[in-house]
């Protein structure tokens, strides 16, 4: 390599949504180490500089960077793999082309003070259809893509309806304009011809080549030109990785994004879900997971990839906490927590959805980012929680988890190009922690208080942030205490909010959690160490050993007391002093031994 070139990375999105993503470096050639072609990409073998698909290296640190980390020249390129050379480290230097760090709104000192109008940002988007050598072609005509991008004539569901909606009109999408003195892009998009071959071919290969004829299309300029963001519209049938069952891919903090055509018809340049997927990665979002999918499982907003967000027509939804904190949209509507910094009592916060921000006053809070955290986690990496009451109305009305509930998730500390994770999602009177793995004993308590979805206009989800500390017997076994949420399994009182204490067993009996039929209408139950056995008891401040995250009932965590004896004779002989500690966190040894109630 004789000249320098600027590290990307690129994700792409499979079709099935239950197969993994993949995402690859790749670094912008000059034309002199390209044969003169100005679109053509290197990608890095992360093995050779010992870094994970992050780019992160052994230590933690990250060495490349989006967007951000330029390879100096000197390196080997060979079959468009780049062989990084003894002592040529990536350096990172300087941030090119983020259209994201001008997306932010300008804070309102009122509830109906107006947004200024230089504080609105318009972003030009160019869609391209391709004709290859065999006339085979994107099988959207010129007019049906500007639909589903624009609403040129009359979607109702589309990139520029739902980015608009989304930022309350901070971003606006609007369709690209011919160059002076050509008549070539019609409401936003364009059509080119190739001299190659798409089906069968590397997608690579094909956007190279698109990309060429593209440019001289548009008079000769060096793409982007002057256009925000370039959608390829691609015939179905090349190869991506070796795949022809791939969605779509785009740059992270780049102006491209790549789509596929679909396999009955039609590409997937025209559902706005995807849409609004691919330029969040241009913007610098990552994907958006849950418990069960750690890449892509969370429904609440379009960053994840379920197959029910691939409607032509939506779901109509946003962005979830993170990427909407990341994204600024309702930037005066945030509130950033240190638990460190918390009072005795803790905060109490009125949250609203994203969907009812225009409504809001200033004591209204649509994200919580709570930061600076005192305590491990167990990927022992800084993190920070992001907490929303996902409202199912409006603008987010077909949000596809977490509707009308509080949702909880996480991410590596910062703003960085980063995953995020739903750990929690809480009805009312649920609580969630996160546990400390210091001497302190401390924990961080997140508990709804309350979700008035018809009391109050816009409707709140009350809910209090509190720094607590554990009460144990010193001779309790606790042990490394883990991050809680509400979906994993329940089979361990060191899970999901329960602690493991030594409150004497005639007050807490044996508490067996009540199946949903045995939901009572109304929920007003005294706690569990109060009421008699064989009555219902609501579990309250973590005491007898219940779980904060039962949530068996409608987001209430409801339990039934039992006599704390052997109900079964026979199963509890087989426990003894050594084994009991490991055997009482079994659901069958705790809920019929009595030795079980104490431990």
């Amino acid at each position: 390599m004789t000249k320098e070139c600027v590290f990307f990375l690129e994700i792409t999105r499979q079709e099935d949504p239950a197969l993994s993503y993949s995402q690859e470096w790749i670094c912008k050639l000059d034309s002199a180490d390209a044969y003169g072609n100005k679109y053509t990409d290197a990608s890095l073998n992360l093995k050779d500089v010992q870094l994970d698909e992050a780019g992160i290296d052994r230590e933690g640190r990250q060495v490349l960077v989006s967007g951000e980390t330029i390879l100096k020249p000197g390196n080997e390129l060979s079959s468009g793999i780049i062989k990084i050379s003894s002592g040529s480290i990536p350096q990172i230097s300087r941030r090119i082309h983020v259209v994201h760090n001008n997306l932010r709104s300008k804070k309102r000192q009122t509830q109906t003070e107006a947004r200024p109008n230089d504080e609105k940002k318009e972003l030009s988007v160019l869609a391209v259809r391709v004709i290859d050598k065999l006339d085979e072609e994107t099988d959207v005509s010129t007019d049906e893509l500007s639909d589903s991008i624009f609403g040129t004539y009359g979607d109702d569901v589309n990139l520029k309806s739902q980015i608009s909606a989304c930022s309350y009109d901070s971003v606006t999408i609007v369709p690209a304009v011919s160059k002076k003195g050509k008549n070539n892009i019609k409401n936003g998009v364009i059509t080119v011809s190739i001299n190659s071959i798409v089906s069968g071919s590397d997608v690579k290969t094909i956007q190279s080549d698109v990309s060429n004829a593209l440019s001289e299309e548009l008079g000769g300029c060096e793409l982007p030109c002057s256009y925000d963001h370039i959608m390829y519209c691609f015939p179905r049938g090349a190869r991506r990785n070796m795949s022809y069952m791939w969605t779509a891919y785009a740059g992270v903090h780049k102006w491209y994004s790549v789509y596929n055509g679909m396999p009955d018809g039609g590409n997937y340049c025209e559902l706005a879900p995807v849409q609004m997927h691919e330029i969040g990665h241009n913007w610098g979002l990552s994907h958006s997971g849950d418990i069960d999918d750690e890449v892509y499982g969370d429904g609440s907003g379009v960053m994840g990839n379920r197959e029910k967000q691939r409607r032509y027509d939506g779901p109509v939804s946003c962005y979830n906490g993170p990427k909407s904190w990341k994204l600024g949209w309702y930037s005066d509507r945030h509130e950033t927590i240190d638990p460190s910094k918390l009072s005795k009592d803790g905060q109490v916060i009125n949250m609203i959805g994203l969907a009812n921000y225009e409504n809001s006053i200033s004591t209204d809070k649509v994200i919580v980012q709570i930061t600076n955290l005192p305590f491990g986690n167990d990927e022992m990496i800084p993190t920070d929680y992001y907490i929303v009451f996902n409202r199912k109305v409006g603008i987010n009305w077909e949000t596809q988890e977490g509707g009308d509930k509080v949702v909880i998730t996480k991410r590596i500390a910062g703003q960085g190009y980063s995953d995020s994770k739903i750990v929690a999602i809480l009805g009312a009177k649920s609580k969630f922690y996160i546990r400390s793995r210091n001497t302190s004993k401390e924990f961080l308590l997140i508990r709804v208080d309350r979700i008035n979805i018809y009391k109050d206009s816009p409707a709140k989800a009350i809910v209090t942030i509190k720094l607590k500390k554990e009460k144990v017997s010193d001779n309790s076994s606790i042990s490394t205490l883990q991050t809680s949420t509400s979906t994993e399994p329940k089979n361990d009182l060191n899970r999901d909010g329960g602690f493991r204490t030594s409150i004497p067993y005639d007050l807490c009996g044996i508490l067996i959690p009540i199946k949903k039929s045995e939901c009572p209408d109304k929920f007003d139950y005294e706690n569990c160490k109060d009421v008699a056995y064989g009555e219902l008891c609501e579990a309250d401040d973590n005491q007898c050993g219940t779980s904060y995250s039962e949530n068996n009932c409608i987001g209430y965590d409801m339990y039934r007391k039992k006599e704390c004896k052997d109900h079964n004779t026979k199963r509890c002989a087989k426990l003894t002093d050594e084994n009991k500690d490991n055997r009482c966190k079994k659901r069958r040894y705790r809920y019929s031994c009595s030795i079980c109630c104490s431990n």
